[in-house]
């Protein structure tokens, strides 16, 4: 992820310019091309969000022999400013790829003059993800699509595959095999499948696995830019998480299971939506306020999501405890492995989706653990 190449980082660069400053991106520019004309289409986006009818009269794009400059200026290119342009490029033996008085490549013309539902159907036929990126989904440099991977499997060609995804999957599945060989097996060996509640005890801590980490991943990877960097972000997110659910587990110890599973099945839901809402809402207004502070509002606004998803799995381990004590280490090892497993699934999942909806889907997992905890409390 990059918060440089996002729709919200160019409108952001584009506010600190003069009237008539320029804003200079430089990127490759491959056949058939990617970064680049994906660089276009943001250029666009940013400028529609601004209010400019016509993003193209505000773009130029120079052309070298791998590199292009994606020139954007805060009002429309003159003709004598393209003159000079099209007079250096030549001179230096340059190719304008795109302005606003010239005869351009047709993909450039389409994705930063054409009509929005126009660009956004050239998107869905292209073979490459040129969509802009967002602050939700800051995935710039992954430009490729799940079917570019169905079609290189089909041809039995693993070598062009998409060089984000093919690995991803590779450690999913090394993932899935050990699990087989060290929880599965040994739990039909031991016949754990037949005591009381197996189904829902599996359902309950896997899901209490993949949803705590889709919170904590997608938390670090959208703090990145507020916190200042990644070290910054992974760990303050791993400490205030780590230790905030450490509270709440030691304070479920004070509540009985049925009523504390009923008040996190409504809690826990709505206050990982709320944080997900707010965190986007925030982070851009609250940029410029020093490290200490923006720290603080971290801790503000993620403590209360780390106390609440820290309560269901030692609450969970009671009801089995109760129920089935021979399940006990099973529900630990169900936890660890859907942890683990979740650590790969909540990048992936963000990179084609974005932040915001893998919130979502850990409510979503939150709600059907609490529920079915609830009904066997």
């Amino acid at each position: 992820e990059t918060y440089l190449y996002t729709v919200e980082g160019v409108m952001a660069a584009m506010e600190h310019l003069t009237p008539n400053g320029v804003l200079s991106y430089s990127r490759l520019v491959p056949d058939p091309p990617g970064e680049t004309l994906r660089l276009a289409g943001l250029m666009a986006e940013g400028l529609r969000r601004r209010g400019v009818a016509n993003p193209g009269l505000q773009v130029v794009i120079i052309k070298g022999s791998l590199w292009a400059d994606t020139l954007v200026k805060n009002c429309p290119f003159t003709a004598a400013e393209v003159g000079a342009l099209r007079t250096w490029a030549k001179q230096n033996e340059f190719d304008v790829l795109f302005d606003p008085f010239g005869q351009n490549d047709p993909r450039y013309e389409l994705v930063l003059r054409g009509s929005p539902d126009r660009v956004e159907q050239f998107y869905g036929e292209n073979l490459f993800d040129l969509s802009p990126p967002t602050d939700d989904r800051p995935f710039f440099f992954n430009y490729e699509k799940w079917r570019n991977l169905v079609m290189e499997l089909k041809l039995q060609r693993l070598a062009p595959a998409p060089s984000a995804i093919l690995p991803m999957l590779c450690a999913l599945g090394l993932s899935m095999l050990l699990a087989t060989l060290g929880i599965l097996m040994p739990m039909c060996r031991h016949r754990v499948s037949g005591m009381p509640g197996a189904g829902s005890s599996i359902v309950y801590f896997g899901s209490l696995g993949l949803g705590f980490i889709f919170v904590e991943i997608a938390l670090i990877q959208k703090l990145m830019v507020f916190l200042g960097g990644p070290t910054y972000s992974l760990a303050f997110t791993l400490f205030i998480i780590l230790s905030f659910s450490g509270l709440g587990s030691y304070f479920s110890r004070r509540w009985r299971a049925l009523e504390a599973l009923t008040l996190l099945a409504i809690l826990i839901p709505v206050v990982i939506v709320l944080m997900s809402i707010v965190l986007s809402a925030a982070i851009p207004h609250l940029l410029g306020l020093a490290l200490p502070l923006r720290i603080m509002v971290g801790i503000l606004v993620i403590s209360p999501v780390a106390f609440l998803i820290g309560m269901p799995f030692p609450l969970g381990l009671t009801i089995v405890g109760r129920l089935s004590p021979g399940w006990v280490p099973w529900a630990w090892a169900i936890n660890s492995f859907t942890t683990v497993l979740g650590t790969l699934l909540a990048v992936l999942l963000s990179m084609h989706f974005g932040f915001h909806r893998v919130f979502l889907l850990a409510a979503f997992l939150y709600l059907l653990a609490l529920s079915i905890g609830r009904a066997h409390a």
